[in-house]
């Protein structure tokens, strides 16, 4: 029988290459791999902090941006409805001076009475001022507007009616530098639609009371005129306030239509004729 021979490591005590792998540098290792997570845990927590950095600021900018913004827009919209700035005519063209225009047809049911005239609202280029408004700029004077009268018929026949387009209208011959607008009463009562015959007076608009129309009136072409629509039925006003289906028919004939202003009497429209034939 062949004796196997001892190995290595049973002789003399000396270890094996295998008991080498417990003894080696292992642990040394494991110390180089939990000092690079700890700097790979500040690296990450640093961009997280950078992040948050940069979020807050922007956010601050943002909040700071809206806040000025407002404020602008405060300021701006202050200045507008004050009415003070030096150009008057700037804020007026803007609509925040003015309130929008009341019709006649509102006028009639505030006050519950008839009128004389079934007068038709149109679009008015020139909006009714608040009492606000009113308050700041004075009355127009005679020479600062004028009157204007169209009609969309020259004959009508008896009982028919014909259509008028009253216009107040900014005189700019008068304007001034540093003028800052007027204002005027546009109502059918203030702003006045006669009907003659030769001489006589046979139809007014002011029979019947309406509530104040204050316009302002400015040098701008959206502010610079106002215009409305009026309506005639071919019949007779007397002295007191009635039904127009209660007025009498006027007859065949020619008659004269033109427009006035109560406050400045002188202030008077084209005529324009019409015939009820």
């Amino acid at each position: 029988m062949v004796s196997q021979k001892p190995s290595k490591s049973s002789r003399g005590g000396k270890p094996s290459h295998n008991s080498s792998k417990f003894t080696g540098r292992s642990p040394r290792r494991s110390s180089s791999k939990s000092s690079a997570q700890s700097l790979g845990d500040k690296s990450n927590m640093h961009r997280i902090y950078v992040r948050r950095r940069i979020m807050v600021v922007l956010v601050v900018v943002v909040v700071l941006a809206l806040v000025a913004f407002g404020a602008y827009g405060l300021v701006h919209g202050t200045s507008m409805f004050g009415g003070g700035s030096a150009n008057g005519s700037a804020s007026a063209q803007g609509g925040s001076s003015v309130a929008g225009a009341q019709s006649d047809a509102k006028s009639g049911a505030k006050t519950g009475k008839p009128t004389a005239k079934p007068g038709k609202a149109s679009n008015t280029d020139s909006p009714a001022a608040p009492d606000e408004q009113a308050k700041l700029l004075p009355h127009c004077g005679a020479k600062e507007v004028e009157l204007d009268l169209k009609a969309n018929h020259a004959t009508i026949p008896v009982g028919g009616s014909v259509e008028f387009t009253a216009v107040i209208r900014y005189n700019e011959a008068s304007y001034k530098k540093g003028f800052k607008g007027c204002i005027v009463d546009g109502s059918d009562a203030s702003r006045v639609l006669s009907i003659y015959s030769g001489s006589n007076t046979v139809w007014r608009s002011d029979v019947c009371p309406t509530d104040p129309r204050k316009l302002a009136m400015y040098r701008t072409s959206d502010m610079n005129h106002d215009e409305r629509k009026l309506t005639w039925n071919a019949d007779q006003t007397g002295t007191a306030c009635q039904d127009d289906a209660k007025l009498p028919r006027v007859d065949r004939g020619g008659y004269t239509a033109q427009l006035s202003l109560k406050e400045h009497p002188r202030v008077k429209s084209n005529k324009v004729d019409i015939i009820v034939e």
